[in-house]
């Protein structure tokens, strides 16, 4: 058994509590990885906010060290370095054998806070066991299954290669992976947070233009003119689509929706051209809904497709996304704000709020 330190939810909506915490050896099919960071993403805020499985350990963008290996784990041996995610993929349904493991159909089951057997990994100080799912990256010490790391190059830096698992995957995959844009494609994206940044990083490797950032955040615009973007339009100063086409008169090539509100969607989707492509990776909740009329959809041909974490198999995507940013094509490094574990709160709140890009949590184990 390990002993750690891990940021507990104890009640919904509440903050959480820097605690004392125990992790179990792993069984046969498990990994024990020693988190060097985590970050933070609007998933995060969700799971914290309605979560059923109290008391519990979230985060879901960790990055570590494999400390220890159960006897069937064949991926990863101590030593290596990993990115871990949200489980996904059970390796046996139609999804998974096509190669889309991000739309198994197991993977609600599979991502649910305990172990198969009901048993926890984790426990606080007192003994009582603390529900656990996803990477548990909120902790310096955390269990994970063999499916959800991936194994990285060892020069990349731990701290923030947890922006990896998730939000940089969602962003560049749906472009690298979903749209697959042609040379000098006009591309709008909307929202410029992790997810926004690096869908424009990934217009601008795939040599995109226009690149068109649209958002509220003067701040977060500017941050997307070093990221790629060779236009930006302050959709708080007037119609987004009305300015997009003053940019591009019949309609862009692709958009991307990273906002997912009801009232931005319609317009990311009328930003496209006649067979334009619009991808949807935001949700603002869980119920969100969106109308457009289905004249704009049929008859101008447009086509709309959600994308889940990029759309990518992570044990290939995950290390193309390590090489394109150390070949400085992927500067993910300038999206972060740093803080300790103990100002996981403050951290929350500021990316709440707006105040950072992408919170980078670190573990004081002095």
């Amino acid at each position: 058994m390990q002993e750690g330190i891990a940021a507990v939810l104890r009640g919904p909506g509440q903050e959480l509590t820097v605690e004392k915490i125990y992790v179990d050896d792993p069984w046969d099919d498990e990994i024990l990885v020693h988190v060097s960071g985590s970050g933070i993403c609007r998933t995060d805020l969700m799971f914290l906010d309605n979560s059923i499985y109290l008391p519990g350990v979230y985060g879901h963008e960790g990055a570590g060290e494999v400390v220890k290996v159960g006897k069937n784990v064949r991926k990863v041996k101590p030593g290596d370095h990993v990115v871990m995610s949200i489980v996904y993929g059970c390796g046996s349904c139609i999804p998974c054998r096509k190669g889309a493991p991000m739309h198994c159909v197991n993977s609600k089951p599979m991502a649910s806070a305990q172990r198969a057997d009901g048993s926890s990994a984790m426990k606080d100080a007192s003994g009582q066991p603390l529900s656990f799912g996803h990477a548990c990256s909120f902790a310096n010490y955390t269990i994970a299954k063999e499916n959800a790391v991936v194994k990285i190059d060892p020069e990349m830096p731990l701290e923030y290669a947890g922006i990896l698992g998730c939000g940089v995957q969602t962003g560049s995959g749906a472009v690298l992976n979903a749209m697959k844009p042609d040379l000098f494609s006009s591309i709008a994206v909307y929202g410029t947070g992790t997810v926004g940044l690096s869908a424009i990083m990934a217009a601008k490797v795939r040599k995109c233009y226009p690149i068109i950032a649209v958002d509220i955040n003067p701040v977060k615009l500017e941050m997307a003119k070093t990221m790629g973007a060779t236009h930006v339009v302050n959709s708080s100063e007037g119609d987004p689509v009305k300015a997009i086409r003053e940019i591009v008169p019949s309609g862009v090539d692709y958009a991307v929706d990273t906002v997912g509100k009801s009232s931005v969607t319609p317009k990311v989707i009328l930003s496209t051209k006649a067979t334009g492509f619009t991808v949807l990776l935001g949700l603002e909740s869980m119920d969100q809904t969106f109308t457009i009329p289905l004249y704009e959809v049929i008859n101008i041909n447009r086509r709309i497709q959600g994308v889940i974490e990029g759309d990518g198999i992570p044990d290939i995507c995950i290390p193309q996304l390590v090489s394109l940013h150390q070949a400085g094509e992927l500067p993910i490094d300038k999206l972060l704000t740093y803080y300790n574990i103990k100002d996981i709160n403050r951290a929350l709140q500021e990316f709440a709020a707006g105040k950072t890009i992408k919170p980078i949590i670190l573990f004081d184990e002095a």
